[in-house]
């Protein structure tokens, strides 16, 4: 077995995140600080503070220059020099340099010139430097060989850099992420109101070009040995940390087994409310639309949870449908009667499904002064769609004379109507 990091990178990701992540993980302070030494740059220091957010304990890190004015921007080269003139082990300086490496080819890219004209400035700080070669310094102490990464919430806004005013996520980090195949979590809702990800930089340049180079964007199966939470500096609605689980892989025939006992509980339990039901199917060859259309209302008027019609090709070159209904399981008998009595069927095709169900609830807004009630969907607590309902948003569109998707799209971001207190 070897050794395995995985990034769970909830709230971003940044090299200070990391670094403070790996000595929460339990990598010594004064051994990082001996390590760095054999760079031989100074004009800096390093500030560990545990903090707590949420009830929850970690390590926020920062590097504070000691004369920022003495700092210069450095070029690619000058910054791989440093590193290959080191004394640092072979595997340090192997991974920094290529994620420096990396980083520039980005910056190249999104400034449209050749890899040896970039100039760095923000990452070409000390501060940078000591991020990105302590990581890896930190990887090495753990033995990782192997990275993975979670998906990754971006933020939104504007960013301060060196270049102007820009947008987040900065263009080389979203170039770094691009080259990387990098998976990106959706903008979400909280209950509370609030967004997720934060109008923020959630993902910098120096902790996307660490994952960028070194993670697969995927969740492995892990003997978990090891936490580490690493803060940034901004306070959410939620736990702004960087999580880093520390473990060993599993060898297939290990991991295989893991899967299997996992596919086995979600038989049984899930975070997600789950119910049995019914399919019924027929196929029909030889009535009206106008009788299948009347079959579907008094379908769904029965109890029906769906009714669908698929076009199939049948015996003798017969155009036809498949009549799909989905039934709750106390109603299988009752509406396959229905269905029997309404069509000309013969028989039925009978399943037995497993449903899974988000969460859901209702709220009203208005819109040209009438109610539209909104179906909402939450996942894990979180709501992540609001869908206005199609009869309430149609009677306005008919009252008003103005079209269902102004209608439709005015629901989804009209505020909640508040229902006065009661006397």
């Amino acid at each position: 077995m070897s050794k395995l990091i995985y990034f769970d990178a909830f709230s971003g990701v940044s090299g200070d995140m990391t670094l403070g992540a790996l000595l929460h993980a339990g990598m010594p302070l004064d051994y990082l600080k001996a390590e760095l030494a054999k760079l031989g740059i100074a004009n800096y220091r390093i500030e560990m503070n545990r903090v707590e957010q949420h009830s929850i304990s970690g390590i926020k890190l920062d590097v504070i220059l000691e004369q920022p004015e003495l700092e210069t921007h450095r070029h690619l080269g000058e910054i791989l020099a440093i590193i290959e003139n080191s004394a640092l082990a072979g595997r340090v300086k192997d991974r920094a340099s290529r994620i420096f490496r990396a980083l520039g080819e980005a910056e190249a890219h999104v400034h449209g010139v050749p890899l040896e004209q970039v100039h760095f400035h923000e990452v070409g700080a000390v501060d940078a430097i000591v991020d990105i070669v302590g990581a890896c310094i930190g990887f090495e102490y753990f033995e990782v060989a192997h990275f993975y990464c979670s998906a990754l919430p971006l933020g939104s806004g504007f960013v301060n850099t060196a270049h102007g005013i820009l947008p987040v996520p900065a263009p080389a980090t979203l170039q770094l992420l691009a080259n990387s195949g990098a998976i990106l979590s959706p903008q979400l809702t909280l209950r509370n109101g609030s967004q997720y990800p934060a109008r923020s930089e959630m993902v910098t340049p120096t902790g996307a070009a660490i994952i960028s180079t070194l993670c697969r964007f995927t969740q492995p199966a892990m003997q978990l040995e090891k936490i580490g939470y690493g803060f940034g500096s901004r306070e959410f609605d939620w736990l702004n940390a960087l999580r880093l689980w520390l473990g060993e892989s599993l060898p297939e025939s290990e991991a295989h087994k893991h899967r299997k006992i996992l596919a086995e509980q979600m038989q049984d339990s899930s975070s997600f409310e789950h119910d049995e039901i019914c399919g019924l199917e027929t196929n029909l060859d030889d009535m009206s639309a106008e009788g299948l259309g009347y079959l579907m209302g008094n379908l769904l008027a029965e109890g029906a949870l769906d009714v669908y019609f698929s076009p199939i090709q049948m015996k003798k070159n017969r155009p036809g449908v498949m009549l799909g209904v989905l039934v709750n399981t106390a109603d299988e008998a009752r509406i396959a009667e229905l269905i029997l009595k309404e069509t000309s069927a013969f028989g039925l095709r009978v399943s037995q499904y497993r449903r899974y169900k988000a969460g859901r609830n209702f709220r009203e807004v208005e819109v040209s002064g009438a109610k539209v009630r909104l179906k909402l969907k939450f996942l894990n607590e979180v709501e992540v769609e609001a869908v206005p309902e199609y009869e309430d948003v149609a009677t306005i569109a008919r009252r008003t004379g103005r079209p269902f998707r102004e209608i439709y799209e005015a629901a989804k971001t009209a505020p909640e109507i508040k229902n006065p207190p009661s006397a």
